[in-house]
């Protein structure tokens, strides 16, 4: 497959399109076409141009579903910090007369 900038003309909006079904999101659409074809590149003398567009839907699937997954991983910890009823400890406002400790002393 020499011909991988004829390719991307050809087929690039539909699977901006795709990624665009799939994320919801342009930027996100675009970053995926992108690193679509920047993988077909490095694959060009293994691909077979008549399954080409199967293998670039594919592609595009697999990009889109290992971003939500890396995304879903990092999501719980961020909604656990905002959701957690824990707070850091203030000082105290009641603290002992100066040279007092609320500790016993050790007798």
């Amino acid at each position: 497959m020499n011909d991988v900038e004829a390719l991307y003309r050809r087929h690039a909006p539909a699977v901006y399109r795709f990624a665009l079904s799939l994320s919801g999101s342009r930027a996100a659409a675009e970053d995926l076409t992108s690193e679509t074809f920047v993988r077909l590149w490095t694959a060009r003398d293994r691909v077979d141009v008549t399954t080409v567009v199967g293998y670039l839907f594919t592609i595009t699937r697999h990009l889109y579903l290992q971003g939500a997954a890396r995304d879903q991983r990092r999501a719980p910890l961020v909604g656990w910090l905002r959701r957690s009823k824990t707070r850091p400890v203030h000082r105290s406002k009641s603290r002992p007369p100066e040279g007092r400790s609320f500790y016993p002393s050790p007798s």
